[in-house]
């Protein structure tokens, strides 16, 4: 309600200002739309300007009418205000207003169709030559959404009917169409073109082509590309070595990845994050676990924070290793940079729980991940179920030792259980059945699934 008054206040006094008979200059009247927040009455206070004596459209006053429209998604009624100005003939526009334009109709809109139109109507209905920033907009529009054919067309047509000449940020949007059509062998041929046209390739070309060259395992070419790039001065930025070094670690060559992440600043280029993590990964995805744990302090050691994803391969990896002393460490770490939230611990343990500590994520994780799990096999799993449920800052672990056997006893010393539970898994038994209420279900819904084959005992006593 408070918004819906702001907003019939603010159209309010723009009706004031538009019905005075003062003399309006056209940067007052383009500053007077931009108070106007209802879109609706955009068109109507537009229409109300055009009455007046002093009306004077600019540039600058369209550009903030097409941008309050496109907010609400009101593309119809930017078309009828273009073909307005197509017919008043009172307002030059320059490549800027159809820069945005084009976003707007290509990206906003969805109709990529209507910012080709618009691109090659702007020497003809506006009288206005695109730049090759407009150009290269629309031609990258294109290639993202596939139209290949289209693009094809709308390049050979920028040089003979828009006289434009295409620069490297062109030649690499169409190299960019090639690879993402699975066409090496002519993306290739474009980039010979590209001296030939007065142009010289730069990171981003050859970024575009080794990245195409690792995703199809053919990583030494892409070492090829590297050693052209040195041989002709190009600048080496870290996306260049971050896709070499990924395309290293995914053929499982992580030694060599190492190396060339080492020899980085040996070639003037200070290693990013994405250099770090993709190292990282390569450990990780090669089962190095110890040593990804290693890599890790590093990164942080050196202000470079490794992604969730990491530290739930990290933590999986180690805990199928039996590492545990390695995972406590690696989960110190994550309290220290206030990693543990909710949904990282949702995502590593798949259960719903307000909060795990060290310990008792440790002993859920590595439980969960023994080899021969007790809840699946054997007679001691028949007779005891784990709990991941809690309130506030307590554990949401424990177990009830109602039957003779102390299951988890046999693997985490006491200490391993520092809190204590909420729920005791005895009050969900009721007359030798399982009673859960549905809000306890569906906190604990894996465990609920295995609870039909533990045995119950009512005479029990729960204990941590």
């Amino acid at each position: 309600m408070k918004r819906s008054y702001s907003s019939r206040v603010t159209s309010f006094d723009s009706s004031e200002r538009l019905n005075q008979k003062d003399w309006l200059l056209p940067k007052e009247v383009a500053e007077i739309f931009k108070t106007i927040r209802d879109p609706n009455s955009v068109i109507h206070f537009l229409e109300r300007y055009s009455l007046r004596k002093d009306y004077k459209p600019t540039e600058q006053l369209y550009t903030v009418v097409i941008k309050t429209l496109s907010q609400a998604k009101m593309f119809d009624e930017i078309h009828d205000i273009m073909t307005t100005i197509k017919s008043e003939n009172r307002c030059s526009l320059s490549d800027e207003f159809f820069y945005i334009l084009v976003k707007i109709y290509g990206n906003a809109a969805g109709d990529v169709g209507k910012a080709v139109k618009t691109l090659f109507d702007m020497p003809k209905v506006y009288n206005c030559w695109p730049s090759i920033k407009t150009f290269n907009c629309v031609l990258n529009m294109l290639v993202n959404t596939k139209q290949f054919d289209a693009v094809h067309q709308v390049y050979y047509l920028g040089a003979s009917q828009l006289g434009l000449e295409f620069d490297t940020c062109c030649f690499n949007i169409l190299i960019k169409g090639l690879c993402n059509w699975d066409k090496l062998d002519k993306a290739f041929e474009l980039l010979d073109e590209i001296p030939k046209q007065g142009r010289r390739p730069n990171a981003k070309t050859y970024s575009t082509l080794m990245s195409c060259l690792c995703k199809h395992g053919r990583v030494d070419e892409a070492f090829e590309l590297f050693e052209r790039m040195e041989r002709e001065g190009c600048y080496l930025d870290a996306v260049i070595f971050n896709i070499l070094i990924s395309g290293l670690c995914k053929q499982g060559r992580v030694t060599e990845g190492i190396e060339l992440f080492s020899r980085m600043n040996l070639k003037g280029c200070e290693a990013d994050l994405g250099s770090y993590q993709a190292v990282l990964y390569g450990l990780l995805d090669s089962k190095q676990y110890v040593e990804g744990k290693s890599f890790m302090l590093k990164m942080v050691s050196e202000g470079k924070f490794p992604s969730y994803q990491s530290y739930k391969m990290v933590i999986q990896g180690l805990c199928s290793q039996n590492l545990l002393e390695d995972v406590d460490l690696v989960l110190k770490q994550m309290n220290t940079l206030w990693i543990f939230t909710l949904p990282f611990m949702l995502s590593l343990t798949g259960v719903v729980a307000p909060i795990l500590s060290f310990q008792a994520l440790l002993c859920l994780q590595f439980y969960l991940r023994l080899e021969e799990n007790p809840l699946n096999s054997g007679e001691k799993a028949r007779n005891y179920v784990t709990h991941t449920i809690g309130i506030s800052m307590g554990t949401a672990l424990w177990q009830d030792l109602w039957h003779k056997f102390g299951i988890l006893k046999d693997y985490f010393s006491s200490t391993s259980y520092d809190s204590y539970p909420f729920w005791k898994a005895s009050n969900l038994v009721f007359n030798g059945k399982w009673v859960i209420l549905q809000h306890i279900r569906y906190a604990i819904e894996d465990i609920v699934a295995k609870l039909p084959a533990v045995l119950k005992d009512n005479t029990a006593v729960d204990k941590m």
